[in-house]
């Protein structure tokens, strides 16, 4: 529900929600909400979680943003790892993945300025349906469509 002035609230449970491979990918604020100026998501990643390839946006940073568990990113050549409350940012133009190399789920925010990632969980919804393993190579296939290269190109 939005208030007169464009406001609204998200609940616990709310939100437009993409399942990939058995995780859950919800948009608690999309872009067409903000004007594009930005959209956050809440993922769960499950235990040993290998990653997505390292990628780089040039028109897209990330704020990643632990509510539980232990998440990995790499940004360029560095590599952080964090539990709840930890927040790490991957500034657009440079290489980065993240993983969850714990045995336990990792859920976590992703602020990202801009907007325009949603068709691409589309397509990874409808590539991975239910518990469909997660191919690396298919995930790299489609991520090469919306503003993002293969980091051994750029960054």
């Amino acid at each position: 529900m939005k208030t007169m002035h464009g406001g609204f609230l998200v609940r616990p449970g709310e939100g437009k929600t993409y399942s990939i491979g058995g995780s859950p990918i919800v948009y608690k604020v999309r872009g067409v909400e903000t004007g594009s100026r930005f959209e956050i998501t809440e993922s769960t990643l499950p235990p040993d979680f290998g990653g997505v390839p390292a990628h780089v946006h040039q028109d897209t940073d990330h704020a990643f943003y632990v509510l539980e568990g232990e998440l990995t990113v790499r940004i360029g050549d560095e590599v952080f790892s964090g539990g709840p409350g930890s927040c790490m940012f991957s500034p657009r133009g440079i290489g980065h993945a993240f993983s969850n190399h714990a045995s336990a789920p990792c859920r976590y925010l992703q602020i990202d300025s801009g907007a325009g990632r949603e068709p691409f969980f589309e397509e990874l919804a409808r590539a991975f349906p239910g518990d469909t393993p997660i191919d690396r190579k298919v995930v790299g296939e489609i991520l090469a469509r919306y503003d993002t290269q293969p980091a051994s190109s750029r960054g």
